[in-house]
């Protein structure tokens, strides 16, 4: 007995069965993700690369065209594009469509590791980066108020920012402005020159004192203690104090060193606190300002993500001192709401008008009803299967089930005037009525 047949003889089950996926159905639909494209994957790489203090033209020449030719013998190459910049080099690795991205980026990593230690001094360690559309971010959140801007970094990042990060269904919260305090340590070359030191001298110093290595190992009886070297400056005294070198120092009149003296920062430089220069400033109608990036898990429903970063500001602001504010400054689902809102608005209508010409056509309440019931029934299964195989609900998806719907409505109406036709030829048997329809 196949489906068909099934259906005819026992409607009581069938429909108790139509009625448990359907409730499955809403359940999964609640959930199913919300885009305004499809998920694209494209096959590319991106190698950055830091090298602090060199112009446009070193940069090129000794670290982007060095890796450039390392990477020339990636597998599935197709197109490499680079731009360097003032202390940074980047590099875009363009592949086939169907290349093993994951191996591709191992492979990269290898190539990039391999030449790492043959580049300048002073160059970073080049990260490899895979192209993501839900890195994207989806909202930016400012923070503002009559405070500093390092003030309201320090606000931003231990009071709003890991509160942002907890909200369900969002992956990172990124700061961006404000200053971030450092300590500057401004050398005076007029005394390096009266101990004979160099400003490599005291670069060396410095990186001398940020060590984490491993001091080999001690046994004491059965048990077995890793020792760590650690130097690591901690406050300001620290650092005035450091000795940058011990110098020979020769008495006036007299050809040989008579003395040696210990050289400190202090001797050469001054030592104060201060903000880094560098940082990205921002400024919201004048008034200083922080901002988030807030972005979203891979394959989440953006809307829904906006719609409880939205609920969790209230009780943010509540955390805020008094004059600081978080705010959202743009939403980029905003535009995804727009664009399915109207999809929606369509479909609805679409789907009502051809009801209302159906029951002019035919002059059936009953017949009608049955088109009518099979197009959302098939619409709320096909969406449960695209939650099912992950698909998104977005532009072209949506394109589809309109389509589908058409083409529902059209065979509902087929096999409805195939049956009202054999009935009014005298068929009174269900059987005969169903395959004569499906005919």
């Amino acid at each position: 007995m196949n489906i068909g047949d099934y259906s005819v003889k026992r409607p009581v089950t069938i429909v108790i069965l139509y009625g448990l996926v359907l409730g499955i159905a809403v359940t999964m639909i609640v959930n199913l993700a919300v885009d305004l494209y499809p998920s694209t994957a494209r096959p590319v790489l991106s190698i950055f690369t830091s090298f602090p203090g060199a112009g446009p033209a070193d940069v090129e020449k000794n670290v982007t065209e060095r890796l450039e030719r390392a990477l020339s013998s990636s597998r599935g190459l197709v197109n490499m594009t680079s731009n360097s910049q003032f202390e940074s080099s980047r590099i875009n690795l363009e592949f086939a469509y169907g290349t093993d991205m994951d191996k591709a980026v191992n492979d990269a990593q290898v190539l990039v590791n391999r030449l790492a230690n043959s580049l300048p001094d002073g160059v970073l360690t080049p990260t490899v980066r895979r192209f993501d559309m839900s890195a994207m971010p989806i909202m930016r959140l400012v923070v503002r108020g009559n405070y500093p801007p390092e003030q309201l970094r320090i606000f931003a990042e231990d009071e709003i920012q890991s509160n942002i990060e907890r909200v369900d269904g969002v992956a990172a919260a990124e700061v961006t402005g404000g200053t971030t305090q450092v300590v500057k340590v401004a050398v005076s070359l007029n005394r390096l020159a009266a101990f004979n030191l160099t400003l490599n001298d005291v670069s060396n110093a410095l990186k001398g004192q940020s060590v984490l290595a491993s001091g080999g190992n001690l046994r004491r009886g059965t048990r077995e203690y890793q020792i760590m070297t650690q130097e690591e400056l901690v406050n300001m005294d620290q650092i005035k104090r450091l000795v940058v070198k011990s110098v020979s120092l020769t008495a006036a009149g007299s050809a040989q060193a008579n003395r040696s003296q210990v050289v400190r920062l202090e001797d050469v430089a001054d030592i104060f606190m201060g903000f880094n220069d560098n940082a990205a400033r921002v400024n919201i109608n004048g008034q200083n300002g922080v901002y988030l990036q807030v972005t979203s898990e891979s394959g989440s429903n953006q809307v829904q993500v906006s719609d409880r970063v939205r609920a969790a500001l209230g009780e943010i602001n509540d955390l805020l001192p008094q004059g600081i504010t978080l705010e959202i400054l743009s939403d980029n689902t905003n535009m995804i709401r727009a664009t399915m809102s109207q999809v929606y608005s369509n479909a609805w209508q679409g789907a009502v008008l051809a009801m209302i010409i159906l029951l002019i056509f035919l002059r059936n309440i009953r017949g009608t009803l049955i088109i009518g019931l099979s197009v959302p029934i098939s619409i709320m299964l096909t969406l449960m299967l695209m939650s099912v195989f992950g698909f998104t609900l977005n532009l072209l998806t949506m394109t589809g089930l309109i389509m589908g719907m058409g083409m529902t409505m059209d065979s509902s109406i087929v096999i409805l005037e195939n049956v009202h036709s054999y009935r009014e030829r005298g068929a009174k048997a269900p059987l005969p009525q169903f395959w004569a329809a499906v005919k």
